[in-house]
């Protein structure tokens, strides 16, 4: 009896043994709600996202913020960008920081699938974990249970970043060659030098492309293991006249996550960018010079008598770079044509309204016929363009005649290459030029043979109804102009305006002294002209004869002269013959 108690109870032994190993295998297989969990991560440099060996260096200063996204066997979180979305209405678990062990723990986790954010990285560095997804508890190697403390290296790739430059010209349009050379600053922009990426043997130099464009791509964010930033110092242009300004120039850097911050001169920088780009202007400065019409409007040809008020005007475009130039001055240099530089106003224009200039944003100066205007750069770096007047008129004893003009031309010379530190390297120049037209007569006297007829004299009116009238055109000297012939017959007045185009302009002569003749031991005069001459004024006018033929005056008998005396003599002897002839036929 004692036996079969015994008996009963080892099988009672043995089915409690094997259901309770039944009741552990179960339970191992299944998450224990009840437990917590912990995450232990631990950074170390690896190679774009390869497998690092537990020896390789560990980056300190990473700083992880933990998310709890959804459940262990959720759907609703399941990637990277999808729990970006989800954290914006979450808040975190915890934020931890990598040590000198590399290791950033989180513990007494609740269970549940979590996102770890990469939110911080230590500066200068090129190797940037990534942010990953992570389930507490995770299965085992074996698949066989539960583990609920989790250790975890991510993945670490090498950060680089990508700046794009394009280059435009004052008018908009892009500019291809244009050189630059890449500049590399470790530490903090106190310093910088020519950039040799790792391995090149020469330092690299950038052309921009048929776009305009030039791109610094793959650049690291650190160099030599100190934190880099970039920079592009324009070197050359295809057209020297451009202002190259390397004084204020924008830099960059890449971040750790791979995007690019630019940081502008003054301080403000852009927000980071996976396709950083740099605006770069050149701009080249015209001078225009002009001068005004008879309606009162400004071109770069006018024409002009010897009289006129001749007004010009210059007008410089004021560049973006200005206040970081040294030399921006205009010289205007009249020819000898041109005298009397009088009413020398220097205005700026903003906003389309003028004002004169403060007597501390330029100086001028005047050596024989050049006038010089120096502008003080910082100081007009308000307006859009400055502009300078003045009056002038003909010497018309050294003017031009004609079709070329009496051509004046204005100089800029300006600031074209301004270096890092602001110096003026080269200067360069641009001119314009507008020109003044006055024509002439060439009047020459004949008689009806063709003979030179010295003595003549004319004057000229700019209408007919004036010539009838008796209103001519006047000298300097207030006078009405007169021309006299000389003894090859010819007389010339010029100074004489034509039309602003270049076409003719139609004068009258009038004859006011016949030349005289000797005739008989007599001086006598040709008969004046009855009426005023048409004539035309042009580019050419004064190397085309007007020809002017003086006819000799109708001869009349003159009362009680030495003819009258012979016809009385003559009508006497008529009378005695006839007489004498009537006595002979009576006496016969």
């Amino acid at each position: 009896m004692e036996r079969k108690k015994i008996s009963l109870l080892l099988v009672v032994l043995l089915v409690l043994v094997i259901a309770c190993n039944n009741v552990f295998a179960v339970t191992a297989s299944l998450i224990d709600t009840t437990r917590k969990g912990s995450i232990t991560i631990t950074t170390r440099e690896q190679n774009n996202g390869s497998t690092a060996t537990t020896d390789a260096p560990v980056i300190q200063g990473v700083e992880y913020t933990l998310y709890k996204v959804d459940t262990v066997d959720g759907t609703t979180v399941t990637t990277v960008a999808q729990a970006e979305s989800a954290i914006a209405s979450l808040e975190a678990v915890d934020t931890k920081t990598t040590g000198t062990d590399g290791v950033a723990a989180f513990t007494n986790l609740d269970l549940g699938r979590y996102y770890a954010k990469v939110t911080a990285y230590p500066t200068g560095t090129s190797q940037v974990p990534e942010s990953f997804l992570v389930n507490v508890p995770m299965t085992n190697e074996e698949g066989t249970g539960w583990v609920y403390d989790i250790t975890a290296q991510p993945k670490v790739k090498t950060a680089t970043g990508n700046t794009t430059l394009v280059k435009k010209n004052g008018a908009g349009e892009t500019m291809s060659g244009v050189v630059y050379a890449v500049q590399i600053s470790t530490d903090d922009g106190a310093t910088w030098t020519n950039y040799t990426p790792e391995g090149a043997t020469a330092a690299l130099e950038l052309t921009t492309n048929g776009s305009g464009e030039i791109q610094l791509q793959n650049f690291p964010i650190t160099y030599r293991e100190q934190a880099a930033k970039f920079r592009f110092v324009e070197k050359s242009t295809p057209d020297a006249g451009y202002i190259i300004d390397n004084a204020n120039l924008d830099y960059f850097y890449a971040q750790a996550d791979g995007k690019t911050v630019i940081v502008h001169a003054d301080g403000t920088q852009e927000a980071a960018s996976t396709s950083a780009t740099i605006n770069a202007l050149n701009e080249k400065p015209e001078v225009s010079k002009t001068v005004k019409l008879d309606d009162g409007t400004y071109d770069d040809q006018a024409s002009a008598s010897l009289t006129d008020t001749i007004s010009f005007n210059i007008t410089t475009d004021v560049p973006t770079a200005i206040a970081d130039m040294t030399t921006f001055k205009v010289e205007d240099e009249l020819p000898e044509g041109l005298t009397g530089r009088t009413n020398i106003v220097v205005k700026g224009l903003k906003n389309g309204n003028t004002s004169n200039l403060a007597t501390d944003a330029y100086s001028k100066s005047e050596s024989g016929n050049k006038l010089t205007v120096t502008y003080t750069p910082d100081k007009i770096k308000e307006y859009d363009s400055v502009i300078i007047t003045y009056d002038v008129t003909l010497d018309v004893t050294k003017a031009t005649l004609g079709e070329d003009g009496n051509i004046n031309t204005a100089k800029l010379t300006y600031t074209n290459n301004i270096d890092v530190d602001g110096t003026e390297k080269s200067t360069s120049e641009t001119t314009d030029t507008a020109k003044v037209l006055t024509g002439g007569v060439k009047i020459h006297k004949v008689n009806a043979s063709e003979e030179n007829l010295p003595n003549a004299k004319f004057k000229i009116a700019t209408s007919e109804a004036n010539a009838l009238a008796g209103t001519f055109v006047k000298g300097t000297d207030g006078n009405d102009i007169e021309a006299t012939t000389a003894a090859n017959g010819y007389a010339t007045i010029n100074g004489l305006a034509y039309e602003d185009d270049g076409t003719a302009r139609d004068y009258w002569l009038v004859e006011t002294q016949a030349p005289t003749f000797q005739e008989n031991n007599e001086t006598k005069s040709y008969e004046l002209l009855t009426k005023p001459v048409k004539v035309s004024v042009s580019g050419t006018s004064h190397t085309v004869d007007v020809k002017v033929v003086n006819r000799k005056p109708i001869e009349l008998p003159l009362t009680g002269g030495f003819g009258a005396i012979l016809f009385v003599v003559a009508g006497a002897a008529m009378i005695i013959i006839a007489k004498s002839i009537k006595k002979d036929e009576r006496l016969d």
